[in-house]
């Protein structure tokens, strides 16, 4: 999610840290989200080669390994090697950032719902029988 704000924006903002810095006060600690969890970042693994329309036996070619591997390691069963996640990141054109910020978007719906946050009423059922003929019609009323 990219933010926009305007030269003055920025100006205020350093200028307030800058002063709080020179002032003595603590600044907070920069938020540095948790790395995902193999099962997510294999999530996104898995949804990137289907987004490039790539089959998960072109990556277990490249990789050297099964196809069953490969897929055991999407799902998060095996998290990828070092050397593994390179040629994963080489081959679809990413950076580790980018993979982590897409498994981390991926996770928002995977990842079950937080209980403290309200939760969503089930629709109500039509007030009408959406089945029902039209009122001058010959089936009307008629069973077959």
């Amino acid at each position: 999610m990219m933010m926009s704000i305007d030269r003055r924006e920025l100006e205020l903002i350093v200028g307030d840290t800058l002063r709080r810095y020179l002032e003595g006060e603590s600044l907070p600690a920069p938020q540095t989200p948790d790395p995902p969890t193999p099962a997510v970042l294999g999530a996104a693994v898995r949804a990137e080669l289907a987004r490039r329309d790539v089959h998960p036996k072109a990556l277990a070619d490249e990789l050297g390994l099964t196809t069953a591997t490969v897929r055991l390691r999407m799902r998060g069963v095996y998290p990828f090697r070092d050397d593994e996640m390179e040629t994963v990141l080489r081959m679809l054109d990413l950076t580790l950032g980018e993979l982590h910020a897409l498994a981390r978007h991926g996770a928002r719906f995977t990842e079950p719902r937080d209980p403290a946050l309200p939760s969503i009423p089930e629709p109500t059922a039509p007030a009408i029988d959406v089945w029902a003929q039209p009122p001058r019609s010959l089936r009307r009323g008629r069973a077959y």
